[in-house]
């Protein structure tokens, strides 16, 4: 699923910050990550997932509303630094499985 770019608020910085929604429901990305067989903790407080890669023992945070994702570094309570990506089939092909 893809979907455009919308106007979602003004930065501290004056500059303008979009927003692109993935229009992907929790349960659909529950279904998906189940299908394959991954390891994951929906922290529905939050609004997100926590998906758990045991090969590499990386845990991501993914954000089912945008897309959004980060890899959470040790020591550390959430990522630094996040990425897009157009839904959770987009996150897992091009970014989960390398």
């Amino acid at each position: 699923m893809t979907s455009e770019y919308t106007y979602d608020r003004t930065g501290y910085d004056g500059k303008a910050i979009l927003r692109k929604d993935t229009h992907e429901p929790d349960k659909y990305v529950s279904e998906v990550l189940s299908d394959r067989k991954i390891q994951f903790e929906y922290k529905s407080d939050e609004y997100h997932f926590v998906i758990y890669r045991e090969d590499t023992k990386t845990q991501y945070q993914y954000y089912f509303t945008t897309g959004r994702w980060g890899v959470f570094k040790k020591g550390k309570r959430k990522p630094e630094k996040y990425y897009r990506s157009n839904g959770i089939e987009d996150f897992l092909d091009r970014f989960f499985n390398k």
